[in-house]
């Protein structure tokens, strides 16, 4: 269905935002819509297993010891540290937060952040323009 599929975040001061992005053939535009609005909700209705728990993180965890191997990363690390949180917190602290969050604080999450009058769409490409309102509706489903 999609050729490329990823998701990143931006955090600011007061907000931020979870951008999730595919790269699909034009033909497949609304069904990988549902895909990802359907993941979305299962994230807002399925406690994530605990396995899955463990798993992504040990890579969260990795992820913020990689990251900070090189002088640019950490300076950009502490940067953001004091620009969001006005303190700069020890890695170890940060890990121990990542320890901490349960599969219901995923759901709580998920829940408020992946609710339908917060879903925000932009389609790159050779895509009808008559579908906008259908993609619309798709968006704001479940």
């Amino acid at each position: 269905m999609a050729y490329d599929i990823g998701s990143y975040f931006n955090s600011y001061y007061e907000t931020g935002s979870l951008v999730i992005s595919a790269g699909v053939d034009p033909s497949q535009t609304a069904a990988a819509i549902k895909a990802i609005i359907n993941e979305l909700h299962r994230l807002c209705e399925t406690p994530v297993r605990a396995d899955e728990l463990n798993r992504i993180k040990a890579y969260v965890r990795g992820g913020i010891l990689l990251v900070l191997e090189g002088t640019q990363q950490v300076v950009s690390w502490l940067g953001s540290q004091e620009s969001l949180r006005n303190k700069i917190m020890a890695v170890n602290e940060m890990i121990a937060h990542v320890d901490a969050v349960t599969s219901q604080d995923i759901q709580r999450v998920a829940q408020f952040c992946f609710a339908p009058e917060w879903r925000r769409l932009a389609i790159i490409g050779p895509d009808d323009t008559d579908q906008a309102e259908r993609f619309g509706q798709l968006l704001r489903s479940r």
